[in-house]
């Protein structure tokens, strides 16, 4: 992998902009740089807004037209990031986790650009330019379209939610479930897998803590040896494996798994609400100071270890082996 420095040099971008439309494509070609990485929130668009952007559209056809390969990575869900490249008529890799590898990756291989001759363009330090330099990508930060939360606060906000939430909530899985995508199962009152899902929680192997109050719901789940072997390996667990580790409720094929999901969900719906709201509340009172006291230190921690050498080191280790 290429790139080395401290960690304030992992947090430098190689340039600034007020807007996306403020990015010299010029300049960048003649640096060189042919393929983009363009992150979508407040960058294309505004943070909740399905608009794009004043002069987005007429940016990213001015780029493609001088040769640049684009392709829109996002945390996002798919439908929006989705919706967002088909205006622009870019390729798109949504649910990325930044600044995790994963997503950059995938981008890497849509671009077909080398490491050094690709950029990032994005609004966030801590996971368009973070996440750039942990692949030795060129950076543009730009300033944020309207003011918002840094991401991972809003990461917890939505797991704090979800935590709190009166009503019971069923998921449907199917393919990867990485990271947050297994972790906020924990916080489901029932989990349908398809039977391509596969949970993998790989925080150690990247430097990093579990989150979500997974250091404490995972032991609670599945049993303090188990939920030992999964945070600590990383290892991939099979939808079959994890119904009999109690992690989800039922599996099925990939095609039946939100309708069995949606079943469950209608005859949850069809019993008297507030005894089934009291009932969550009373299954999940034993617990619930705990859960939001973990969630407080996993939150510490988990920003901590997103600057440190040790996240920047397993990274490296693990794109050497993509």
């Amino acid at each position: 992998m290429d790139g080395t420095g401290d960690s304030v040099d992992m947090l430098r971008p190689d340039g600034h902009a007020a807007a996306l439309i403020d990015v010299a494509s010029d300049r960048l070609w003649d640096r060189g740089w042919r393929g983009i990485v363009l992150d979508l929130d407040n960058t294309c668009c505004a943070y909740h807004q399905p608009e794009l952007a004043d002069g987005v559209a007429a940016w990213v056809a001015t780029a493609r037209d001088r040769g640049f390969r684009i392709v829109m990575v996002s945390n996002n869900f798919s439908e929006r990031v989705a919706a967002a490249g088909a205006q622009l008529g870019v390729a798109t890799v949504p649910n990325a986790l930044k600044p995790l590898p994963f997503g950059f990756l995938r981008a890497l291989r849509l671009l077909g650009t080398p490491r050094r001759a690709t950029v990032v363009i994005g609004d966030q330090v801590f996971t368009d330019v973070l996440g750039g330099k942990l692949l030795g990508l060129r950076t543009v930060l730009t300033e944020p379209l309207v003011a918002h939360d840094f991401p991972l606060t809003r990461v917890l906000r939505f797991l704090e939610r979800l935590r709190d939430f009166t009503k019971p909530v069923v998921a449907a899985v199917r393919g990867n479930a990485v990271g947050i995508g297994t972790t906020m199962l924990l916080h489901c009152d029932a989990v349908v897998a398809g039977t391509s899902a596969r949970f993998r929680l790989p925080f150690a192997q990247l430097g990093l803590v579990p989150e979500a109050g997974s250091s404490l719901l995972l032991p609670l789940t599945v049993g303090r040896a188990r939920a030992s072997a999964l945070l600590l390996s990383g290892e991939a667990l099979a939808a079959e494996q994890a119904l009999a580790f109690g992690l989800v409720n039922l599996v099925e094929e990939d095609e039946s798994a939100e309708i069995a999901a949606e079943g469950i969900a209608s005859r949850i719906a069809s019993l008297p609400p507030e005894a089934v709201r009291e009932t969550k509340r009373l299954i999940r009172a034993p617990w619930a100071d705990a859960v939001k006291k973990q969630m407080d230190e996993e939150a510490v921690a988990f920003a901590q270890r997103l600057a440190s050498p040790e996240f920047r080191e397993a990274a490296r280790t693990l794109l050497a082996k993509a």
